[in-house]
C-alpha cells in the first residue's frame, strides 16, 4: 500500500542487530555507468506502466541487478512523492531479497521534503530508528529547512539537534537559516540567538565547513 513504510532487517549488516548504535552509511556510493540505463528505465516504468511490479520485476531480472543496490539512485531521479512512496514499498517489501539501506531511506526522505509530506516523513523517520538506520547529513539538512520554511518550528528544531547527535557537526548553513528564520518569526528570539552564538564559536564541522553567513546576521539583527 502507497505511504506504508516497510521495514525489513538488513541481510548485510548482522552487527546493526547487536547493537544500540544506529548504522552509519559514510558516503553514498556512486552509480557505476552500466547502472544509470536501468534507473532510467525504472522511473520510465513508474511513471508509465499500468502494471508496474510485472514490468520493474522483469527488467530487474533481466540486468541481474540488486534492487537494494540502485534503490536509492532511482528515488533521487524521481520527482513525485507517490511514485517514491510506491518503488520504495515495492523494493523494501520483495521476499527473498535484501532491504533498502540508509541510502535509500534519506533519499526518500529527501524527496518527501521536498513536497512537504511531512506525515510519511515521520514514519520514515521512525522505520529508520527502528532499524538502525542514520539519515544522511544532506537528508537532514533538507528536512530542518522544509520544516523552517513551513513554520514547524519544533520539528525543525528537534531535526537539528539529530545532526549535532548524530553526525556531530551543525546542519548547512542554508538549513541552519532556514531554522534561525523560523525560530525568530515565532517569537523564540533567545532561543535563535543561543544556536546562532554557538554556530560562530564552532565555525562549522571542524572548522572545515562554514555555518554562518551575513543572511545568518542579518535574521539576528532584525530579531
Amino acid at each position: 500500500m502507497i505511504g506504508t513504510i516497510t521495514l525489513k532487517i538488513q541481510c548485510q549488516r548482522p552487527s546493526s542487530l547487536e547493537s544500540n548504535h544506529v548504522t552509519a552509511p559514510k558516503s553514498p556510493p556512486l552509480c557505476r555507468p552500466a547502472s544509470v540505463p536501468l534507473v532510467i528505465d525504472a522511473v520510465r516504468i513508474l511513471a508509465t506502466h499500468a502494471h508496474w511490479r510485472d514490468s520493474l520485476e522483469s527488467r530487474f531480472a533481466e540486468s541481474e541487478v540488486l534492487v537494494s543496490d540502485v534503490a536509492h539512485f532511482v528515488l533521487d531521479r524521481i520527482h513525485d512523492p507517490e511514485l517514491g512512496l510506491k518503488f520504495f514499498d515495492w523494493a523494501n517489501s520483495r521476499p527473498f531479497f535484501c532491504s533498502l539501506d540508509g541510502f535509500a531511506y534519506s533519499s526518500l526522505l529527501k524527496l518527501l521534503a521536498r513536497f512537504r509530506v511531512f506525515s510519511k516523513i515521520e514514519l520514515v523517520l521512525n522505520s529508520m530508528k527502528v532499524g538502525n538506520l542514520k539519515p544522511t547529513h544532506e537528508s537532514l539538512n533538507s528536512l530542518i529547512q522544509a520544516y523552517g520554511d513551513s513554520g514547524m518550528v519544533d520539528a525543525a528544531l528537534r531535526l537539528f539537534y539529530t545532526v549535532r547527535e548524530v553526525h556531530g557537526c551543525f546542519p548547512s548553513v542554508v538549513a541552519s537559516n532556514s531554522l534561525l528564520n523560523c525560530l525568530v518569526k515565532r517569537g523564540k528570539v533567545e532561543v535563535a540567538r543561543k544556536l546562532y552564538d554557538e554556530m560562530l564559536v564552532t565555525d562549522g564541522d571542524g572548522g572545515t565547513g562554514k555555518v554562518v553567513d551575513n543572511y545568518s546576521t542579518g535574521i539576528m539583527v532584525i530579531g
